[in-house]
């Protein structure tokens, strides 16, 4: 019954963190569709309008007969982003491009990591979930862990271990429970004691 509870808990919980993510992600990417648009149509606009610029025809002519290979369409958008294809024009385009990858590359590597982090908050929760599962398994079978903080180590412990009761796990370890239940282990001729729980 605990077990099933757990479970439907954790359901619902990746369940719900899902949903918000798809929201998240929708409303994302409904903005950028937007943005993408605007940017796409005042590019047009600014094509469309260099295209039928009579300098910027001449200069397309021109770069043609010198062998150049940009479309009409390619060449009117560079014409613009370059400012007439001048020095400074050029030169800030450059690094305009520049920034702009750099930024993109900054953004990918920052989408990765939190990927990365997703994920492994994802396995750290399945595996909370299966500790978790684990010990109410432990719970039910009358035992429950215990771990030694000087080593991290983990122990499954009967619940009825009295007082002053010397108990001696598989591995060969000895354990006793004081009057008011707490777990020791006998390690190098001393009781030290332990912490419930993992």
């Amino acid at each position: 019954m605990i077990t099933r509870i757990l479970l439907a808990g954790l359901v619902s919980f990746v369940a719900g963190s899902l949903a918000g993510a798809q929201d998240l992600n929708a409303a994302n990417a409904a903005f950028n569709a937007r943005l993408n648009a605007a940017m796409n149509a005042n590019q047009n606009a600014i094509v469309s309008q260099n295209l039928n610029d009579p300098r910027v025809q001449a200069a397309y002519r021109q770069h043609l007969e010198q062998g150049g290979r940009y479309t009409r369409e390619q060449f009117a958008y560079m014409y613009a982003a370059t400012g007439g294809f001048t020095p400074q024009g050029i030169a800030y385009f450059n690094a305009t491009e520049a920034r702009n990858n750099a930024n993109e590359q900054a953004a990918l590597n920052r989408l990765r990591q939190a990927q990365a982090e997703r994920a492994q908050a994802q396995a750290n929760l399945w595996a909370g979930y299966h500790r978790n599962n684990a010990e109410v398994g432990n719970l039910l079978q009358g035992n429950s862990t215990y771990t030694n903080p000087n080593t991290g180590s983990n122990y499954v412990l009967p619940h009825t271990l009295q007082a002053g009761q010397t108990y001696r796990d598989n591995a060969g370890n000895y354990f006793q429970t004081d009057a008011r239940g707490n777990k020791y282990i006998y390690t190098n001729g001393w009781w030290l004691p332990l912490n419930a729980g993992r």
